[in-house]
């Protein structure tokens, strides 16, 4: 794969100078087209003086465990209904965020969402209509998060979206187009119903600089 070029160009000129063997996972080429998930390793023969003569080695396929793997990893870090990061996650990359815009003169700004009359929704027409509604908000959140920004699920009707804010003006157009995106009507079993929701505001570094005060913040308001 033309992403592993570069580490796999790296490995072996580094094991040609030291001798050492090689172990890595690479993405090759299957007849097809398709890319599958391999683990490569070598080892070298080398003559008295040290030179070595040839490398030996496999490749062995470990696409089916690669992709178990990355599964797992996706699911410990995702709403399952929604596929948006999960709490544990989210604040995880609002901490990086946070710590990334220390020193860049750059604002984050920590959105929270609550859906209104949600849980009326919910007893009236099922939980499937709640469901798809909930879904169809993490769709909104995804395509109107502006440039850098990152999207989650809290739970329950509780969605979170933090973005990066180099201008106090873009980020009020963007909390503007949200708005508007969110007050939509949704179309759910063939009958349309309001999503009207709540939005909470805390930025970084004007109202705290730690995520949880952050989130705290956000939540009043």
């Amino acid at each position: 794969h033309p992403h592993d070029r570069p580490m796999v160009r790296a490995a072996w000129n580094g094991a040609r100078v030291t001798g050492l063997p090689l172990d890595y996972e690479i993405r090759l080429r299957h007849h097809d087209g398709s890319y599958r998930w391999h683990r490569s390793r070598a080892a070298p023969r080398q003559e008295r003086g040290g030179k070595i003569a040839l490398w030996y080695g496999t490749i062995e396929d470990i696409n089916d465990r690669k992709m178990a793997d990355e599964a797992i990893r996706w699911t410990a870090d995702h709403d399952d209904l929604t596929g948006l990061w999960n709490r544990r996650a989210f604040m995880e990359g609002l901490r990086t965020a946070l710590a990334g815009a220390e020193n860049s003169g750059v604002e984050v700004a920590l959105l929270l969402i609550d859906l209104d009359s949600f849980k009326a929704l919910n007893d009236r027409y099922g939980h499937d209509v709640g469901d798809a509604l909930l879904k169809e908000i993490a769709q909104r959140l995804q395509g109107n998060g502006a440039g850098d920004s990152m999207a989650g699920r809290l739970g329950g009707d509780e969605f979170a979206l933090f973005i990066y804010t180099p201008d106090r003006t873009q980020l009020e157009e963007t909390i503007a187009a949200l708005r508007l995106a969110l007050a939509e009507p949704c179309l759910l079993n063939g009958q349309a119903h309001s999503c009207r929701a709540s939005i909470g505001v805390a930025l970084f570094p004007e109202h705290r600089t730690d995520a949880d005060g952050l989130y705290k913040n956000a939540d009043l308001a």
